[in-house]
Parts: structure tokens; C-alpha cells; sequence
């Protein structure tokens, strides 16, 4: 190495030429800091959305999702029946977040905890600094907290669970818990299982029947996959 040539703003152009066909090394001095540090720093630095501005922002949001169909009137595109759900559990660690927050150029309302996305970010991966609903790329100064969520959280943080985590946001800007989540396909289940004990049979030869009908489509689309290259 004959010389090294520091970037400095008042460079004369005759010295800018002489780093045409030459190779460059970018240094960075970093400092590590622990999440949970991070978090106490950072808090008091990230905007928050009052309750009437994240009230208005949803009410904006949900009312983009709404598609009326023959109505007579243009303002009655949001019904009384139309509301926005959100969930009050963080979608990383699925538990009760601590402080909401979303980036501020992201398209949803959906929050997630901070010190949780500070914590999942300590090891460097792929999938550092993105947010936790959309995954787009975001970085701390981009982040607001949301008072919407602050103010569902302050009434229901004790009530969250597994089972019951939703919330319905409606269009004159009030909520609701919703009730236990609804598993996907437990009637089918059941009824395949048979039922109680006075139907079980009629329920069993049904199952039975449909497995034999399975068991011919399947060795149908077996056969039709087979290809003659000779």
C-alpha cells in the first residue's frame, strides 16, 4: 500500500481522479449495545400517535378495506356490522405486547411489541430489522407507538391469552374483547370422529365411504401422471 486516502468533503477534483482503477476498504466503528439498553435509549425517542390520531388513522384503514356493493348511498360504505380486528398478541413471541409500535411507511394497523423486535434482532441473520407483521425492512427511527393499541391494551392486557387475544375496532372508534378464538375445523373433526354414540354408525359408514372414494381418485390421478416417452 503506498498511500491511504481518507473521504473528506473538501477533495479537489484532480485528487478524485487519482482513485479511478483502485480499490477501496470501508471501515465502521461500531458499538454493541444490549437490547434491553436499546430499549430504555430508544423509547423516549419514538414518536407516539395520540388515541384520536390512531383512532382516525384506523377508521381511514378500515374504511379502505370496505368495498360496497349497490348502495345507494356513497357514505354507507361503513355499516355499523363492519369492524376492523386486531390482535393484542405479538406476532414474534405470541404473548400480550408490552409497547405497540409499527412502522411508520408500513400499511397496516397491526402493532408488535419493541423490546421484543429489539431482542430478536441480537443475532445476525436474514431477517434482521423487519418488521414483525409485514416484514418489510424498517429501522428504529421509523417506528411510532400507537395509542390506539396503548389504550385497548390498558383495558384488556389481563384478559389476553392464547385463546382470546382479538379486538374489534368499530367505526365510531370503539372497541370490544372478542370471544375465545374459534378453531379451524373442530365441527369437521367431530363429526368425523363419529359423534355421540346414537349416530356413530351412520357417521362411521359415511367416513368409510368417503375414504374408498379418496382411495379411487387418488390412484386415478396416479395413473393419469404417468407419461409413455418411448
Amino acid at each position: 500500500v503506498k498511500e491511504i486516502l481518507v473521504n473528506k468533503d473538501d477533495v479537489r477534483p484532480e485528487e478524485g481522479r487519482s482513485l479511478l482503477g483502485s480499490y477501496a476498504i470501508h471501515l465502521a466503528v461500531c458499538e454493541y449495545i444490549e437490547p434491553d439498553d436499546l430499549y430504555h435509549q430508544v423509547l423516549d425517542e419514538i414518536p407516539k400517535l395520540s388515541l384520536e390520531s390512531s383512532k382516525r388513522q384506523a377508521s381511514r384503514y378500515l374504511e379502505s378495506q370496505i368495498v360496497s356493493i349497490d348502495s345507494d348511498n356513497e357514505g354507507d360504505a361503513v355499516s355499523n356490522r363492519s369492524s376492523l380486528t386486531l390482535s393484542l398478541l405479538d406476532p414474534i413471541s405470541k404473548v400480550a405486547i408490552g409497547t405497540p409500535v409499527r412502522g411508520s411507511r408500513c400499511k397496516h394497523m397491526q402493532c408488535f411489541d419493541l423490546k421484543i423486535w429489539l431482542q430478536s434482532n441480537k443475532h445476525i441473520s436474514g431477517g434482521r430489522w423487519r418488521c414483525g407483521v409485514c416484514e418489510d425492512f424498517i429501522s428504529v427511527k421509523d417506528l411510532v407507538r400507537c395509542g390506539l393499541f396503548e389504550a385497548m391494551l390498558h383495558d384488556y392486557r389481563d384478559k389476553v391469552s392464547g385463546v382470546r387475544d382479538k379486538v374489534s375496532f368499530k367505526p365510531d372508534g370503539s372497541w370490544c374483547l372478542k370471544e375465545e378464538n374459534k378453531l379451524r375445523y373442530s365441527s369437521k373433526n367431530r363429526s368425523s370422529m363419529g359423534g355421540n354414540g346414537s349416530s356413530g354408525g351412520k357417521l362411521g359408514e359415511g367416513h368409510a365411504t368417503t375414504g374408498i372414494n379418496d382411495s379411487s381418485r387418488i390412484r386415478s390421478a396416479q395413473q393419469s401422471e404417468v407419461i409413455d416417452l418411448l
